[in-house]
This record gives structure tokens, C-alpha cells and sequence, in this order.
């Protein structure tokens, strides 16, 4: 289907005082959605992916994630908002075909 969810639980050991802290396993519930088709301006050009959001939640706070695949060049984009408010966004640059 265009939407799906799943969880995951995470111990503490990937626990990190720089952006989040907790003691035990916490369970982290994901949702993704496929929202349709987009022409993507990237350093190779423009490239025709599939835009898909997700996010996830804890006890802890909630992320998010918009990204954007290619079946030929796969994720070209994914834009992460962390449990912290801090942003990371991953770009394709290059791509070498075999």
C-alpha cells in the first residue's frame, strides 16, 4: 500500500547526553506514507522520485523525515528533522553506473 508502520525497540546503549538520554529499552512507533510523484531539482538535474513522509514517536519526543526515491539512483534526497530540533539533510551528489 502507499502507507505502512512498524516499531522498533531501542535500548539505552544508543543512548547519546549530546541529543537524547534514557534508561532501559524505549519503543520507537514509525509511519511512513508514499504522497505522490515530484520533479526534483538536485546537482544532477532534474530527476522524477516518489516523495515519501514518515515519523516517529517514543516516550522521548518525535522525528520526521521527508525523502525522495529514484528507482535508477535510489534515495536522492532525505531531509531528517531530529528528537533534538536539529535538521540533517543528505543530498545525492553523484551517482556512477556500473
Amino acid at each position: 500500500g502507499n502507507q505502512w508502520r512498524w516499531e522498533l525497540g531501542i535500548g539505552s546503549r544508543w543512548a547519546d547526553k549530546r541529543w537524547k538520554e534514557w534508561e532501559g529499552s524505549i519503543t520507537n512507533q514509525y509511519q511512513y506514507r508514499i504522497t505522490g510523484r515530484k520533479e526534483l531539482r538536485t546537482r544532477l538535474g532534474t530527476i522524477s522520485c516518489w516523495e515519501v513522509t514518515a515519523g516517529a514517536q517514543s516516550e522521548l519526543g518525535k522525528t520526521a523525515l521527508l525523502a525522495y526515491f529514484n528507482e535508477e539512483h535510489g534515495f536522492v534526497q532525505l531531509d531528517y528533522t531530529n528528537i533534538d530540533g536539529s535538521r540533517l539533510l543528505m543530498e545525492l551528489v553523484a551517482h556512477g553506473k556500473k
